[in-house]
């Protein structure tokens, strides 16, 4: 699989950063309210890494890609947050640019689950979608199903050494990268949560979920995302 250009973009900004050390977060959230509408969070996590990421900025040369990469990755976002604009069911895409905190990504509101749905799918080149005909998440009367990783194996997969992003990324360690990097998903409710299934998922109040895997486990879908939450 694929992901789409403006994702591309994003990935080989944020990969060339991942040099200094390997110690970041992939993080989904999603907020789900009775009526099926909700806010949808996708961000790249480097809080980790800020003091190497900030000691390598204050001595690299203006023309270091460790130092540009902020610029890089803030276009990237706008372009990535573009192809959301127009989107039946889609509304207030904005980019996320933390820079103190290192942190990057996007938030969109939805419509309902098949908007959210639509809107995903644009995160990869149409043509490498596994099965175009699953949904990745479903709603029906206050519960929520996950059915499949989607689009998140194409991301994960993006950033290994063999991967044409991991390549323009001059990286040769970005298999160590993404082992050593996390995947976290949290699902938050309008409601209070009555049960749940899902593997390795956690409940962390009354309202909110919480997953969380080695990233490379995702990207080799030996971690099932598969889960169901049904709230009051």
């Amino acid at each position: 699989m694929k992901i789409s250009p403006s994702f591309r973009l994003l990935w080989v900004a944020l990969l060339s950063t991942t040099l200094l050390s390997s110690c970041f977060e992939l993080r989904e959230e999603i907020y789900i309210k009775k009526n099926g509408s909700g806010n949808y969070s996708f961000l790249f996590d480097m809080s980790q890494m800020k003091p190497l990421l900030e000691a390598a900025m204050a001595f690299a040369d203006s023309t270091d890609s460790d130092k540009d990469f902020l610029a890089e990755s803030e276009g990237a976002l706008g372009q990535a947050t573009e192809m959301f604009e127009g989107m039946a069911g889609i509304s207030n895409p904005t980019a996320i640019k933390d820079k103190e905190n290192f942190k990057f990504g996007f938030q969109f509101d939805f419509q309902d689950v098949e908007s959210l749905n639509d809107a995903l799918s644009q995160m990869e080149t149409q043509a490498d979608v596994v099965d175009s005909k699953k949904s990745i998440y479903k709603y029906s009367k206050g519960t929520l199903e996950r059915n499949m990783a989607g689009y998140i194996v194409s991301l994960s997969r993006s950033m290994g050494s063999d991967s044409e992003e991991g390549k323009e990324a001059n990286s040769p360690d970005n298999d160590a990268i993404l082992k050593s990097a996390n995947y976290v998903f949290v699902i938050k409710t309008e409601g209070k949560i009555k049960n749940f299934a899902g593997e390795n998922l956690t409940q962390v109040s009354e309202r909110e979920l919480k997953l969380t895997a080695p990233l490379s486990e995702v990207s080799n879908q030996k971690r099932n995302l598969q889960m169901k939450v049904k709230f009051k």
